[in-house]
């Protein structure tokens, strides 16, 4: 008897076929992220207002424990935490500027006078906060997220268009 050879017919895929469709998968997946601008200046208006919110939370709780109050002076490319010391507003830390396309827009005082040093968003001592709407904007004011506060509840960034 002679032994004949069995012919095995695979069905499916190999390993390497499979690994080299995940990889274009993959690159093709972060090419649509990257062009779809989560990354672009939208997402860096978003983490800005979302960083101003929690600062402004931050202090808040901050002059309730050291019974200090608390500002923030804003114009139209940054903004600077000072606290009152001694009948007169202190910075304290540096000035924040924010990256280029970004600019604040504050409806209810005026921002672009050099000579205002009063804080535009003020906490207090016992937990309170000025009522303030604050606008980051982009284009013109096209988009941006507003932060409001009613003086009792802590600001929230919200997205308009």
């Amino acid at each position: 008897m002679q032994a004949t050879p069995i012919s095995i017919k695979s069905k499916g895929f190999t390993l390497v076929e499979l690994l080299v469709v995940l990889v274009i998968l993959g690159t093709l997946v972060g090419l649509a992220v990257l062009s779809a601008g989560i990354t672009g200046p939208a997402r860096a208006l978003k983490n800005e207002a979302e960083k101003l919110s929690a600062l402004v939370a931050m202090l808040s709780e901050e002059a309730q424990l050291a019974r200090r109050e608390y500002g923030l002076q804003i114009d139209t490319n940054g903004y600077q935490v000072v606290y009152w010391q001694k009948g007169e507003w202190t910075p304290e830390g540096r000035r924040l500027t924010l990256n280029d396309p970004i600019q604040f827009k504050l409806p209810t005082t005026s921002i672009d006078e050099p000579e205002n040093i009063l804080p535009q968003v003020l906490m207090y001592s016992t937990g309170e906060l000025e009522p303030f709407e604050l606008v980051l904007t982009l284009d013109q004011g096209k988009t941006g997220f507003r932060l409001t506060s009613d003086g009792f509840s802590l600001p929230r960034a919200e997205a308009f268009n």
